[in-house]
């Protein structure tokens, strides 16, 4: 059972604000250990949402990683070898770019 959030309305607030949108957003948060950051994306995350939360693992696992859970809301993401993060990153602006203009 996951405990509720107790003085959190402010900042779900501002996260749901900018999912809300209509403009691409990219939402980094930061704060020291411990303290809820990752659980607090979690409740906020809607199904069509990336959430990935890096680790200590290699950089390519961690590219891997990142296009797979991309992959879940945008098909074939992840069957391509990014080499670096910058390639992942443009791709994932290119397909956005795509999905939006489209659908605008």
């Amino acid at each position: 059972m996951r405990l509720p959030f107790i003085n959190r309305e402010k900042e779900i607030k501002r996260i749901n604000n900018a999912l809300s949108g209509q403009d691409v957003s990219f939402i980094v948060i930061y704060g020291r250990r411990r303290c809820g950051k990752s659980r607090l994306l979690q409740h906020v995350c809607r199904e069509q949402d990336v959430y990935f939360l890096a680790d200590q693992n290699a950089k390519q696992l961690q590219i891997m990683n990142l296009s797979h859970e991309i992959a879940r809301n945008m098909h074939g993401f992840n069957q391509v070898i990014y080499p670096s993060w910058e390639s992942l990153l443009n791709a994932l602006n290119d397909r956005a770019k795509k999905l939006f203009w489209h659908a605008g």
